[in-house]
């Protein structure tokens, strides 16, 4: 496993006192604990349950994140992105794989890379982590 370091910031604020142009709003965040290593199970329930409130299903999603965590957890997570998302839709966004295990800091590396994407407004995209001690997001 290679390990990483970095740093991501990024300015939250609510819809009705934002003082800046918008780059992205966050809908329903989901989170779930994976027991004896079953990800895939409590990771597919935990998309189609944040899917479901935001009011969309898998073919509306324009981007779909994995955090590409190593081992079984992340191969678990992986599977559940091919099953869930066409290819294109699991390729629109560089992987963050490529910084390293970067354990909590994966979530934001990547809003990060899917902020930098250039597009038009209103696409949806789907960010999900995981880690060895089988929390799901």
């Amino acid at each position: 496993m290679v390990f990483g370091e970095g740093c991501v910031l990024v300015l939250l604020e609510a819809g009705d006192t934002a003082t800046g142009e918008p780059l992205a709003e966050i809908l329903p965040v989901h989170h779930r604990v994976a027991p004896r290593d079953d990800v895939t199970e409590v990771l597919t329930a935990t998309v189609h349950a944040a899917l479901a409130e935001a009011g969309v299903s898998p073919g509306d999603v324009w981007a779909a994140l994995p955090g590409d965590a190593p081992g079984t957890a992340g191969a678990q997570e992986r599977r559940v992105h091919e099953a869930l998302f066409d290819a294109p839709v699991r390729g629109r966004t560089a992987s963050v794989a490529l910084l390293g295990e970067t354990a909590a800091a994966t979530g934001a590396f990547q809003l990060a890379a899917l902020l930098s994407e250039p597009g038009e407004p209103g696409r949806l995209a789907l960010l999900t982590t995981t880690d060895p001690d089988g929390r799901s997001a």
